[in-house]
């Protein structure tokens, strides 16, 4: 119904009813025409479909579909595996919920595959059954059964229809082209094509090597064989017979005279009438014999003359031998024309030596010893007597010599006990060095070929040490003061540690052993005479000493008693005075000079007194002396 209505304040207005329909418009894509093998799962077939309606969703369904597939409601996937052949008008429908719908229809064709496995090719021999050939094959329909044929077969052969299995005997040899077919109850149908090749076989009976002699007629060599073509004509030949032998073509039979060493390769071929053969071939040597008289072992010393002579016999008369060898040792040599070994070895070794006589027509016979060469080696002593160096010198160096009896020897020096820091060249056979190390050292040189021949000499090499103690010069101390003195000393030896002794120290010093340092206080004056040793740790105690003069004195103080001043005939204050002394307890003894007159000094306590007669104005010396006449002295003024 629509209403028109005007502006009148009355408002007037008219209307006209009418129906309207409205529909949806459903379109289903067609997926064209499909095509598929029974037998196996497709893959799946998606749809698809629009519709005016936006949002609609669609329900789907087919008709005409192949057996085996159908159709997803929801999808409108198509999905299943196809089980009879067909072809098929397939319609796909689409229906919206408003019972809308839109279809498509297209032709799907669904077909039999039948495959026949090819057996691949076939190799039989005629006149002996096959053994049974079964063939198989695969159809993409279930449940089908197949007829077999085959053409090309091998006459002889054939096929089963129903099982497919080849079987018989073949008669006659050829390559066959055989082609086997499987047909399915549809009529559809698969072929393998191969080649089945049919021959004969000829078989001869294998011959071992064949030995003749020359003009000695054979034993007569049959030979045998055999054909799997019943019937067949068979014919002998053979090639690289021995010169003066020859077969029989239709025995096989050798036989004849040999005129002519040699060793031929011989061909014996079996041929039967369709031209297969069958062959044995073997070695037929036709010799002369030589032999070699054995030769017992021999040994020679390199570089002495050594000879061996040969003999030899040929059954051919009258043959000429040439003599040649392996294995000799170096410097010997063979004659070809007498076999006479001559010579000079210059190496030695044990050598396998083999002497070969050969025949004018090549044949040979060989005899086989061992030949053994020795070398002597002299090693000459590098010393007539002990040798003796001193540790931390380098030696004059000494060259060790000897003599090989073979020229193209070469020696290889070594050396046991050398004293340590010494060393000897493998090849110069120089020995040097600086020994370290005192010591009687047992030593021994050796001198080695390059056969490993040897000899040494030994004798004793005495490795002293020196010891050097520096001598300090004349020492001076006081008794009563701490003294100390550290000594220097030297050892050749490098690895050396020295122990440290002294005699004649003044009384109250002493000597640390293992650092040499002298220290204490002396406490008697004197002049000594001290010797201070070092000696090292080796096995014969090296050592070194230095003497010297040590004067130890006493040192006397006298105290200073200051400027006096008396008046002459007035008796003095007695004047005390003192002295110390380094010496522990000394008596002391006073003197004194320039006194005013009137005054003296008491020796014993070193006391002043008396009265001054004359004016003056004095120096005064006092002096303390004490036991060992060491004194002290004072100097003041006395005025009077």
């Amino acid at each position: 119904t629509i209403t028109a209505t005007d502006n009148a304040v009355a408002a007037y207005s008219g209307s006209a009813s009418f129906t309207w329909n409205t529909t949806n418009t459903v379109v289903v894509s067609n997926p064209g025409a499909k095509s598929n093998a029974s037998g196996s799962a497709i893959s799946t077939l998606t749809n698809a479909a629009t519709d005016s309606q936006t949002g609609a969703t669609f329900t789907w369904t087919a008709s005409g579909l192949p057996a085996g597939l159908s159709i997803n409601s929801s999808t409108g996937s198509i999905t299943g595996t196809p089980t009879t052949s067909c072809t098929c008008s397939v319609t796909i429908t689409a229906t919206d919920g408003a019972t809308y719908s839109g279809s498509a229809t297209f032709t799907w064709t669904i077909t039999g595959a039948v495959t026949v496995t090819n057996p691949g090719t076939k190799s039989n021999t005629s006149g002996s059954a096959i053994s049974n050939l079964t063939n198989s094959a695969t159809d993409t329909q279930s449940g089908q059964t197949f007829t077999w044929t085959a053409s090309g077969l091998p006459t002889g052969l054939s096929i089963n229809a129903s099982t497919g299995t080849i079987s018989g005997t073949p008669t006659t040899p050829g390559v066959y082209t055989v082609t086997v077919t499987a047909t399915d109850t549809t009529s559809y149908a698969g072929s393998a094509t191969f080649s089945w090749t049919i021959t004969n076989t000829v078989s001869v009976t294998a011959k071992s090597n064949q030995s003749n002699v020359t003009g000695s007629a054979i034993t007569n060599l049959t030979n045998s064989g055999s054909d799997t073509q019943s019937g067949a004509t068979l014919t002998w030949t053979a090639v690289g017979l021995p010169a003066g032998l020859s077969i029989s073509s239709s025995t096989g039979t050798i036989s004849g005279t040999p005129t002519t060493p040699g060793t031929s390769s011989v061909t014996v071929t079996l041929t039967d009438g369709a031209g297969f053969a069958a062959s044995t071939s073997f070695a037929w040597t036709i010799t002369n014999t030589v032999s070699v008289t054995g030769i017992s072992a021999k040994s020679n010393a390199s570089g002495s003359a050594a000879s061996a002579s040969n003999s030899a016999t040929d059954t051919q008369s009258g043959a000429t031998l040439t003599w040649t060898t392996s294995g000799l040792p170096a410097g010997l040599s063979i004659n070809s024309s007498t076999g006479a070994i001559t010579g000079t070895p210059t190496t030695a070794g044990v050598y396998s030596v083999t002497i070969t006589a050969t025949d004018t027509a090549g044949f040979a016979g060989s005899a086989s010893f061992s030949w053994t060469i020795t070398n002597t080696v002299a090693v000459t002593n590098p010393t007539t007597s002990a040798k003796s160096n001193v540790s931390g010198t380098a030696i004059s160096a000494i060259t060790a010599t000897a003599t090989d009896t073979s020229s193209v020897a070469t020696l290889t020096w070594s050396a046991s006990g050398l004293p340590t820091g010494l060393s000897i060249n493998s090849s110069s056979a120089v020995i040097s060095g600086t020994p370290t190390t005192a010591g009687a050292y047992s030593v021994t040189i050796t001198a080695t070929d390059n056969a490993s021949v040897s000899n040494s000499v030994s004798f004793t090499w005495t490795i002293t040490n020196t010891v050097v103690v520096t001598n300090p010069g004349t020492k001076s101390s006081a008794t009563g003061s701490a003294a100390s003195f550290t000594p220097a000393a030297t050892d050749t030896s490098s690895t050396a540690t020295l122990t440290w002794t002294a005699s004649g120290l003044p009384a109250g010093l002493s000597i640390n052993a293992s650092t040499g340092v002298v220290s204490g206080t002396p406490t008697t004056p004197g002049s000594a005479s001290v010797t201070i040793t070092a000696t090292d740790n080796a096995v014969a105690a090296y050592s070194g000493s230095a003497s010297f003069t040590w004067n130890t004195t006493n040192t006397v103080v006298v105290s200073n008693p200051g400027a006096k001043s008396n008046a002459s005939g007035s008796a003095i204050s007695t004047l005390t005075n003192s002295a110390t002394d380094s010496q522990t307890g000394a008596t002391l003894t006073w003197s004194a000079s320039g006194l005013p007159s009137g005054l003296s000094i008491n020796s014993s306590t070193g006391s002043i007194t008396g009265t001054p007669t004359t004016s003056c104005t004095c120096s005064v010396t006092i002096t303390a002396t004490d036991g060992a006449t060491y004194s002290g002295s004072a100097t003041f003024t006395w005025t009077i």
